[in-house]
């Protein structure tokens, strides 16, 4: 659930979490409490949420790592397309590259 929550507000123990719709049926018993308790532990005080449905651009760590996961693809896509052993295979022979077959590759890999 807290992957897909943008914060909107704070308000001395009062949070505001920001779920877009598709994603509200979360924001039930007992993920919430369980949320607050471990975010209470992480601040060192009580901490209360209240979520409220957003249908707007609300940056979401889940939001955030679909987008790094895209942009990671469309530059292995293009760093496969642009060398030029690629190249020279397309030319000569008449090659094409499946963008499915392209996978990015992890750092540290």
């Amino acid at each position: 659930m807290a992957q897909n929550c943008s914060l909107r507000e704070v308000d001395g123990e009062s949070m505001v979490l920001a779920l877009q719709p598709q994603h509200m049926h979360l924001a039930v018993e007992p993920l919430t409490s369980q949320m607050e308790e471990k975010v209470s532990r992480a601040l060192d005080r009580r901490v209360r949420f209240r979520f409220v449905a957003d249908r707007g651009n609300l940056g979401t760590p889940a939001e955030r790592r679909a987008q790094a996961a895209s942009d990671a693809q469309a530059r292995a896509e293009a760093s496969m397309d642009a060398d030029p052993l690629v190249q020279a295979l397309k030319r000569d022979f008449d090659a094409r590259v499946i963008p499915q077959s392209i996978k990015p590759v992890e750092p540290g890999t």
